[in-house]
């Protein structure tokens, strides 16, 4: 979370505001899955898909498995950045 206002200004200046609001929710709130995303940020499932697929594709966030459910999967921002 320490670089996280230079990764915020350089990758995402040009994405849309919903991309950027969901990173901010990540950065803020912390690790967390689609369903608590879409509660949190108010926005519809399908905005939420199409941002979280755009943070995945910019590696600022990754996906984490659940060791004891594989099929719930956590969205949380990127350790290692890359410029």
């Amino acid at each position: 979370m320490t670089c996280g206002g230079i990764v915020f200004a350089r990758k995402l200046y040009n994405a849309p505001p919903s991309v950027k609001y969901i990173y901010r929710l990540l950065e803020l709130i912390g690790p967390m899955s689609r369903t608590k995303i879409e509660e949190e940020s108010l926005l519809p499932p399908r905005t939420v898909g199409y941002a979280l697929r755009i943070l995945l594709e910019k590696r600022l966030i990754t996906k984490v498995k659940n060791t004891k459910d594989k099929r719930k999967i956590t969205y949380k921002i990127n350790g290692t950045i890359a410029f």
